[in-house]
């Protein structure tokens, strides 16, 4: 019943390790665990926006720039603040439904233009 626990050097355990094989099928059988795990000092807390607080923000940000912001610049500014880009265009489409938001194509940049009303 007794088990005889041994601790190995890091020598025993270097000859132990086997060198990682490629496998060209390994995309069949989807990431093994290892790759999916990230170490504790890889994950990073993430805050999870609500799409009324996302609305808040985009109608902040077009507040900041003058009440008119492109689509590009408004999203690069959401984004980094950690808004998921899915959040981000619900919130969106919502603020327009609601009338808060209107968008216009500007054919000086060639891109849709948001305006707050």
């Amino acid at each position: 019943m007794s088990e005889k626990i041994t601790k190995k050097t890091k020598k025993e355990k270097k000859t132990e390790e086997k060198p990682q094989s490629i496998d060209l099928t390994a995309f069949l059988t989807g990431p093994s665990p290892e790759t999916k795990e990230k170490s504790p000092e890889e994950k990073t807390e993430e805050k999870t926006y609500f799409t009324d607080e996302v609305e808040k923000i985009v109608l902040s940000e077009l507040a900041q720039a003058g009440n008119k912001l492109p689509k590009s610049k408004l999203y690069e500014k959401v984004v980094r603040r950690g808004v998921k880009p899915v959040i981000f265009y619900q919130a969106l489409t919502r603020l327009m439904e609601k009338g808060k938001v209107k968008r216009i194509f500007d054919p000086e940049i060639e891109e849709y233009v948001y305006v707050a009303s």
